[in-house]
Order: structure tokens, then sequence, then C-alpha cells
């Protein structure tokens, strides 16, 4: 049907308008494979044994709105920076345009390694281990998607929010 009513049949009759609705139905029953997938991964549940992490800062949400009344200045500055916090520690990240790197730090810095996962165009994740050194600074390449991070850390493992990009 693709959203439009089929010509010549007679919505009057309860018949065709029941066929139509079921039709209508079947069509939005359909859910593609990237988003069911997506959904799947929104709601994973095989980290549920580590501390969530909640953002409290996010430039890209923290930015002032700029529109044709406002007189601040437009930033034009690609990078994003979000500041990531759990009972124990703080991560601190930048998205970095110019670099095409995602450098980050842990506050104090104790975490082990670093796992960040990117949420692939395909729906599936590509998991990276980036090394940690003893300040708690880890820089990766950046990929296309949105990033969560998992920290192995001694009072236990902590996974953060998606960034959404």
């Amino acid at each position: 049907m693709s959203g439009t009513h089929q010509v010549g049949r007679d919505l009057n009759d309860d018949d065709s308008l029941l066929a139509i609705l079921s039709e209508a139905l079947d069509e939005a029953a359909t859910v593609p494979e990237a988003a069911r997938r997506a959904a799947l991964a929104a709601f994973d549940l095989g980290h549920l044994e580590g501390e969530l992490a909640r953002v409290v800062a996010d430039s890209a949400v923290d930015a002032p709105l700029v529109g044709a009344r406002h007189d601040a200045p437009v930033d034009l500055v690609d990078d994003r920076f979000v500041d990531i916090e759990s009972d124990h520690l703080r991560v601190e990240v930048e998205l970095s345009s110019a670099d095409g790197l995602v450098i980050g730090q842990i506050v104090p810095p104790d975490a082990d390694r670093v796992t960040i996962e990117f949420w692939t165009a395909g729906g599936g994740i590509e998991r990276v281990d980036a090394p940690v050194d003893e300040l708690g600074r880890f820089q990766e390449p950046m990929r296309p998607g949105n990033m969560r991070f998992h920290l192995a850390t001694p009072a236990g493992p902590v996974v953060t929010p998606w960034i959404v990009r």
C-alpha cells in the first residue's frame, strides 16, 4: 500500500475498509533489521554487572541556542566535550573533529583499561580496547556512529551511556 489508498476500493464497504486497514497494519508491523538490532543494542543487558555512569556535561547539549535574534557569537568549533561521572570516577572525553580522535582522561587514573564500543551503520557494535597511561589518558581514532565506554576499575566495571553523534 505504501501510504496511498488503492483506487477503485470502496471505503464505505466494511470488508474493503477492513482489508485496507489490515494491509496498513501489516506494512507498519514490518521493522527494518537495522532498527531491530539498534533497539536490542540499546537494551543490552550484558553489562548490568557494571556501574552505570551518567553524563554530567555535554557541549552539544549545553551550548546556547543561536538564532537570528540571539546576540551570542556563533562558535564554529566542531569539537565536542562530554563529562561522565560514576560514584568513584570521572571520564572527560573530547571528540576531536580536527584530529579525528576520541581523547579521554579518567580521574582518578585508576582504570586498568577502557573499551570503546562504536555503534556501526549496519547496527552492529565494534569494540576497541584503548590503552590507558599512568595519568588515566587514552585516545583512539574516531569511527562513525554512537559510542560508549566500558572501564575496568579496582572498584568494579563502569559502563557509560551511549554518546549519540
